[in-house]
């Protein structure tokens, strides 16, 4: 989708001040840890219920690297069925997400003595997120 400004996991200074880019991380799908909880809306519809749920995702050194919240709506196939299909919009929190700085533009020359460590800026960035699960249940 390409909505806010572009992720990057690594940035470097080519050959006469040139800027390369690593791979584009802002519209990739990763893993989280989800939980929710579900409420049925009415009676006689037994196989669709709604509810808050709320997601992390952590680097591999255990820092929290995303949080999200919002609501979601949980299928089932039937009214005896136990697992569902779930499908969510969060409101998202992406701590420590790497983007380039203010006028620093992939493939272009940068100013002369610009460094590395002056392309790419840490930040939080806000953004929504879908996100979709199974839950496979039994009774």
């Amino acid at each position: 989708m390409g909505i806010g400004p572009p992720r990057f996991e690594t940035v470097s200074l080519g050959q006469g001040g040139t800027v390369s880019v690593g791979a584009d991380l802002t519209d990739d799908a990763i893993v989280v840890l989800e939980t929710h909880v579900a409420f049925k809306l009415r009676k006689e519809w037994e196989s669709v219920s709604v509810g808050p749920f709320a997601m992390i995702n952590a680097d591999p050194s255990g820092g929290l690297t995303m949080l999200g919240v919002g609501p979601m709506v949980n299928f089932r196939s039937s009214s005896q069925s136990y697992s569902t299909f779930n499908l969510g919009l969060a409101y998202t929190l992406h701590r420590k997400a790497k983007t380039l700085r203010e006028g620093i533009v992939p493939n272009l020359k940068v100013p002369p003595g610009t460094t590395e460590s002056e392309l790419l800026s840490v930040r939080t960035l806000r953004s929504w997120s879908v996100v979709v699960s199974f839950s496979p249940r039994n009774p």
